[in-house]
């Protein structure tokens, strides 16, 4: 049986330029983590949106996991050839790694939640709508931000009351969630699904999460620095190709990798990876494993 661990989910922001261009891009960003959650084994401890690229954090099995991070890619994609007439170019490609040190994970719990802020925003984290940051060391009378949208505050409404004209457009997807999960001025609300608990329990008081929500930029370099290192080095295709064939003729015989069996292959990725450092998405074309098969037993 699988453990469970953290898992950071990010997508290189380069990668992802034009993931959103609207607000109505933003409420099908945001609404899509809630219905991506209720569609996989996985839970949500914190997430946030932005223009480039969107960061979570996971609670879960590694495969469930992986499941969450492909049904909002997919579900991504299709909202977006869906509205703009075709892909427009978004590449959307996650890097995904299990956090286990603890003060880590206080370090990448708000980094995603001040993500917003540090980037220029003129906005706090417990006012940025379009990510969970609202929902943390709360007091219990404090009213967030998803019911005050634009001043407007009318009442909560159960997804299985609305109409399934207004539920595909709040959803944006074939994909069901609870209905008697709540939405409120068109949001999908996070309390529906978010481990709010779950968060909280990682800084225990309200004075370490202010501690943390305040951290430098070495605390920052910390988490870019993995970031990086996860996302690996994408060689230039002629000479991963070349890489790829010079290490499976000596390993294992042959330089044609199409013929050589899954097992061989799975392994040839992780020697690939360990000595270059190579991407999971270029390792995914050298060897013709799907990314996430790759992801599954290789770190």
């Amino acid at each position: 049986m699988e453990q469970q661990a953290f898992f950071h989910i990010c997508a290189n922001g380069d990668d992802a330029k034009d993931f959103i261009l609207s607000e109505q891009d933003f409420f099908a960003a945001f609404n899509r983590v809630g219905v991506c959650a209720a569609n996989s084994d996985t839970e949500v401890v914190v997430f946030s949106i932005e223009e480039t690229h969107p960061h979570f954090l996971l609670f879960g099995t590694r495969s469930g996991c992986i499941s969450f991070t492909r049904l909002y890619k997919i579900s991504t994609l299709r909202y977006i050839a869906r509205t703009r007439g075709n892909t427009d170019g978004v590449s959307l490609h996650f890097e995904m790694y299990p956090v286990e040190d603890k003060d880590y994970l206080m370090n990448v719990g708000t980094y995603i939640v001040s993500q917003p802020t540090k980037d220029g925003k003129t906005v706090l984290p417990f006012d940025y709508p379009w990510g969970s940051a609202p929902l943390y060391f709360r007091a219990g009378d404090t009213v967030p931000v998803w019911y005050t949208y634009k001043r407007v505050v009318p009442k909560t409404v159960r997804v299985c009351d609305l109409t399934r004209r207004k539920r595909d457009s709040i959803l944006h997807s074939k994909m069901k969630v609870p209905g008697e999960w709540q939405v409120c001025n068109d949001f999908l609300l996070p309390e529906n699904y978010v481990n709010t608990k779950l968060f909280e329990s990682i800084y225990s008081t309200h004075n370490c999460y202010r501690t943390f929500l305040s951290s430098g930029r070495n605390r920052d370099a910390v988490v870019i620095s993995k970031m990086a290192s996860v996302r690996g080095v994408l060689l230039d295709d002629f000479e991963a190709r070349r890489v790829c064939r010079e290490l499976a003729k000596e390993k294992f015989g042959t330089c044609d990798v199409r013929r050589m069996p899954v097992p061989d292959r799975l392994s040839l990725a992780g020697m690939l990876r360990r000595q270059y450092r190579i991407s999971f998405r270029q390792l995914s074309a050298l060897t013709r494993i799907h990314e996430a098969e790759i992801r599954k037993y290789i770190r």
